[in-house]
């Protein structure tokens, strides 16, 4: 695998480009579901895991990892990934709206309320951190007003890499998804085949295409030390509310 900043990822193959695969329950990539803490552990690995984003030494003591602020764990893939940080020693913040449930929030994470389109609160909850890991959005396959969605994931993504700019932060994940890749027929799709913005279908597929745009052109222009991942079809344990794929399989079995 590689990142955006074409470093290869340690423990990946350099010939796959998309950061995620599809995790679905036949996936074939327990590790990969372990990894994210949807899996209970199993010995061994071929996949290096998000944190080695963060440390290239995985031996770092958790003192010299600094706070990691992860955005969305309220919900299902950050609170996931939240818990990977947590293992591995890093000091987790989390940033929750006020309305958000505290389900998937750990105890011992220090928690910022507020919202990503609200640059005090960002600026606040990144003040001494070290990374920051975007996953929150609003992932709704339709809404009444689909601008919110548009509002909600390109707005707050600009204002969060602002602020992790201006926080002067180490590394910066962002969480797109593969609905920013060009599914025609013909070859794999990955990063290397973007999809138009105009082209996209519906309001939530063309939020994760605008806002995507917006961490590229701040890493060509503004050196934003981020890397974007593209995680398609989550399902597993703890997703609460449940996200739409999840609702999908609980329709299914019901």
């Amino acid at each position: 695998h590689q990142r955006r900043d074409n470093q290869e990822i340690p423990g990946c193959d350099p010939k796959h480009h998309s950061m995620f695969h599809p995790i679905t329950a036949n996936s074939g990539l327990p590790t990969l579901l372990t990894t994210l803490g949807l899996l209970p552990s199993t010995a061994g690995t071929a996949f290096a895991g998000i944190t080695s984003l963060m440390a290239p030494d995985a031996q770092q003591a958790s003192q010299s990892r600094g706070p990691v602020l992860v955005t969305g764990a309220s919900g299902f893939v950050g609170a996931a990934v939240a818990n990977v940080f947590r293992r591995e020693g890093f000091p987790v913040r989390v940033l929750v709206r006020a309305s958000s449930p505290r389900t998937n929030i750990d105890p011992a994470d220090q928690v910022f309320v507020g919202d990503m389109r609200d640059r005090a609160s960002v600026a606040a909850a990144l003040k001494g951190a070290r990374y920051l890991i975007h996953v929150a959005a609003d992932y709704r396959l339709w809404a009444p007003s689909p601008d919110d969605i548009i509002r909600a994931n390109v707005d707050g993504t600009r204002i969060m890499m602002e602020e992790a700019l201006r926080a002067g932060l180490e590394r910066v994940v962002y969480t797109s998804s593969v609905a920013t890749f060009d599914l025609r027929s013909g070859g794999i799709a990955d990063e290397t085949r973007k999809l138009p913005a105009d082209a996209a279908i519906g309001a939530y597929k063309r939020s994760k295409v605008m806002a995507e745009d917006v961490v590229l052109d701040m890493v060509a222009r503004e050196r934003l030390p981020a890397v974007i991942v593209n995680p398609s079809t989550p399902i597993g344990p703890r997703d609460v509310r449940p996200t739409p794929t999840g609702r999908i399989i609980i329709e299914a079995a019901s």
